[in-house]
Parts: C-alpha cells; structure tokens; sequence
C-alpha cells in the first residue's frame, strides 16, 4: 500500500509515522516527501541560478529529510525519499496524485475548536483537493500501543464503501473500535410520526450489519446510536471511549457530506485535539 508522509520543517511528521506505526497497514511502501518553497527553479534544482542561502537549505532539507528516512526505518518502515520544489500544498497534492498513493499522512499541531485554521494549508488542500485517503496526526502520538478508534457512519452507499475501504487496508493496530451513527432530532421530529420509528429501526438494523462486518474482519467493534449534532456526538464519544483517532468517510450524500464540506461541525472535529483518518474508497 502506497503511503506519502509530508515531512515538515517542524517535525510534526513524527506523529503521522508514529501513527501509521501503530495501525499497523499490511504491506506499507513508504515514501518521505519534503516541499521547499524557496524561489528557485521547481521541479528540479538548478545551482546555477540559486543564491548560497537557497543552497543552504537546499542542504538543511536534505539532512531533514535524511532525519525522517531514519526515523521512519527505526519503526520498522522501508522508506524512500522525495525533495519537491513549490507550493507545498500544489506540490504534495500533484506528487500524490501522481505516485497514485492510498493514503497520505501528515503531522499537525493540535488547535482548539475555536480556531479559524483547518489542518494548515497542506492539510486543506489534500481534504479539498486529494483524491487519496488521508491520514492526519495531531500533537504527540505515542509510538506504540494497540489504538482505540471511533469510525463514523451515515449508512449511505459512499459511507458502506468506507468501511469496505478501511476493511481492505487491513490496519492490524486497532485495539477497540466503536461504529458511531448521529442523528438530528430535528430530522426526526420533522418526519411523520409513523415513519420515525421505523426510521431509528433502520438505523439500529444497519449499525448491527456493519458492526458485524467489521467483526468478521477481526476488529473488536461496538456500535452506538446518539442523538445530536454530528461534531458535538463525535467529540463526546471520542472522549468517553477514549480513543486517539476518528475514521470517517471523506464525502457522500448523508450527514458525513454536509459535515465534509465546511459545516461548523466539521471544524470542531478537524480542530480538535484528534488525529483523523479520511477514507477516499
């Protein structure tokens, strides 16, 4: 499985290896990729045109990198390296495109939910314009240890998709995983009375299903239905399971699509002190 991790100048990287150390992917390529986004020429490096600062750290990336390999080797990963010129986050959604990688990882700071950035720009970029599942870490990330997970879903087709996606990966790390499906009361209360029941009846038939789909892959998984606002239901039952990442479906046409796409809820989420996993099936 073809792996890009986004190496920084600040060594959040290490979360995103540590991360995917600990899930545990069957058979991981991966490939360490740094962007410099000096003025020289990009693409390919071109002494003759660059000034001796830009030589310089030309050098600092390379030894940076080099730093990263190595890390990466120490958890057990065989790895290659890939210094890009440009925009960082045009460079790494191009190179992951074109290296056509299952996942990309990066490493973030944690911000709080109130904070008007969303992952960073690179992060941004590869949620708005990557085609690839997407993995991102967020503050320290221990390096070993099995992982507890929440993993959402809305039931749609692109959500069951996911999780056929998740299954597939194989990621042998995962030591609980709760199935979280929220609903809006409001969405309830707005259907006629006969039909609300059978609803909430639907809900609990497909958590079951997919719970035991999940099991038969071999993951110790509990289902729960909340009430709520998707962002705050994610929040308070990462919190109550204890759990380090949250695994959700990067688009669809259910209640994880309208979160995807920009909703407050879906800030909360991405800005809390959670890693996340987006699945592109």
């Amino acid at each position: 499985m073809k792996t890009l991790v986004g190496i920084d100048n600040t060594g959040n990287y290490e979360a995103a290896l540590n991360l995917l150390s600990r899930l545990a992917f069957d058979d991981l390529q991966l490939e360490a990729v740094h962007v410099n986004d000096s003025n020289i020429l990009h693409g390919k490096r071109s002494f003759g045109f660059a000034s001796s600062a830009e030589i310089a750290r030309m050098d600092q990336d390379d030894s940076l990198i080099l730093g990263a390999e190595m890390t990466a080797k120490a958890l057990g990963f065989a790895t290659t390296r890939e210094t890009l010129f440009g925009s960082p986050p045009k460079m790494m959604v191009e190179h992951a495109n074109r290296l056509k990688a299952d996942i990309v990882a990066i490493g973030s700071r944690r911000r709080s939910k109130f904070n008007s950035s969303l992952f960073g720009s690179v992060g941004r970029a590869l949620t708005i314009s990557g085609k690839e599942s997407l993995l991102i870490a967020k503050g320290t990330v221990p390096a070993t240890g099995p992982i507890s997970v929440v993993l959402t879903t809305d039931h749609s087709k692109y959500s069951d998709r996911a999780i056929k996606r998740l299954i597939a990966m194989s990621p042998n790390g995962i030591g609980r995983l709760v199935l979280l499906t929220a609903f809006d009361k409001k969405l309830v209360s707005g259907m006629p009375k006969e039909h609300q029941q059978p609803f909430l009846q639907f809900l609990e038939k497909q958590s079951k299903k997919k719970a035991r789909q999940l099991k038969d892959a071999g993951y110790p998984v509990e289902y729960r239905l909340w009430e709520g606002d998707l962002g705050e239901v994610v929040e308070a039952q990462m919190d109550e399971s204890n759990a380090e990442l949250l695994i959700m479906g990067a688009q669809g046409h259910g209640y994880s699509d309208r979160l995807l796409i920009g909703s407050s809820a879906l800030k909360q989420v991405v800005s809390s002190r959670h890693s996340i996993l987006l699945l592109r099936p």
